[in-house]
């Protein structure tokens, strides 16, 4: 490569896009865990990333890589089902990356370290590094056990951990039980 080139090697762009996806599924699985007890299990980011699709594409020039068709993402529990995946780093500066998923819907799950489950769903996810932003939109859903919450928007800011949902009307279900068993020490 040119030293005076611009772009990347094709090995660094797509290793830096793969980072920023594993990224955002770190930052997915906050948002999974709604409540304050909620922990994600410990370990599943240090485990190998296997992403599968029926097609994988890499836009060099723009620091584009797309994932289409049946993208399946699994790291140790967390596991994304999507129909495409686009991850995007504006003139390669991956503190400015945005990741959108897109499904009918996209679905979403982990076990937390005591072995309960996190899922979700929504018809479209998107995630901003910069602003630590993570947004579902359309039929969006999370559920940890009998506790959820439904909406048409649910929007996730990560360093302030707090979560906003909109919609015609959002629905939330409580478990008094759940709630109780997280507040012992």
């Amino acid at each position: 490569m040119n030293k005076n080139s611009q772009t990347p090697p094709l090995f660094y762009s797509y290793a830096t896009q793969l980072k920023l996806i594993k990224h955002s599924i770190v930052l997915i699985t906050i948002l999974f865990g709604f409540t304050n007890q909620s922990v994600a299990k410990t370990g599943d980011t240090e485990q190998p990333m296997h992403i599968s699709s029926n097609s994988q594409s890499l836009d060099i020039t723009n620091n584009i890589a797309t994932f289409t068709d049946s993208v399946v993402i699994t790291q140790g529990s967390i596991n994304i089902i999507a129909d495409k995946v686009v991850v995007t780093t504006p003139n390669g500066d991956q503190t400015k990356a945005v990741v959108d998923a897109y499904g009918s819907p996209l679905k979403f799950s982990q076990l937390q370290d005591d072995g309960k489950p996190i899922e979700g769903h929504a018809n479209q996810m998107r995630y901003e590094l910069e602003i630590e932003k993570i947004t579902l939109t359309g039929n969006a859903f999370i559920s940890q056990l009998d506790s959820n919450v439904k909406g048409d928007k649910i929007v996730y800011l990560v360093k302030e951990q707090k979560m906003e949902a909109k919609g015609d009307r959002v629905i939330t279900i409580l478990n008094p039980k759940q709630i109780q068993e997280n507040d012992k020490p």
